[in-house]
């Protein structure tokens, strides 16, 4: 099987992502915090002041936490390459697809073993050009012609 052809594209910050993270984050607590307040029986009061102030810090913290990414995403044909806006250099690594949903996916960069620390990032990919979309779809799909990590470079070439 051929490799899919090299592509790069640049993917936005896309706000849609970064809220429903945050309303998952409100709905866990909320979840969290009503089964706890069964439990020792609070008074309504008590649980309605309980549940808006944690859903509050929890919409905070994954607002502030996000781990969505904006960047550069680069396919060369054996390698992926991905360059966050507040990163020096492109990392190479894998790109593991964590949701399709026809015109939008979610697509996880997990960084080489030998990159500098570099941290795993979340890319949503939505309203890519017809081209790219389905470029980016095959390589995605599509799997690498080597697998060994170990044979990698460390840094981007350009």
């Amino acid at each position: 099987m051929r490799p899919a052809p090299a592509i790069a594209v640049d993917l936005p910050a896309l706000a849609g992502w970064r809220l429903a993270y945050c309303a998952l984050a409100a709905l866990s607590c909320s979840v969290a915090l009503c089964t706890l307040a069964a439990r020792l029986s609070l008074p309504s009061l008590l649980l309605g002041a309980c549940l808006a102030s944690g859903c509050v810090v929890a919409v905070g913290l994954a607002w502030r936490c996000t781990p969505f990414s904006a960047g550069r995403l680069r396919w060369d044909g054996a390698t992926w390459w991905f360059q966050a806006p507040a990163w020096n250099h492109a990392c190479a690594g894998r790109v593991d697809l964590m949701l399709d949903l026809g015109d939008r996916m979610l697509l996880r960069f997990v960084p080489d073993p030998l990159s500098d620390g570099t941290r795993s990032a979340w890319l949503p990919v939505a309203r890519l050009p017809a081209h790219e979309a389905g470029a980016l779809r095959a390589a995605v799909y599509c799997p690498g012609l080597n697998p060994d990590l170990s044979l990698r470079r460390r840094r981007d070439p350009r």
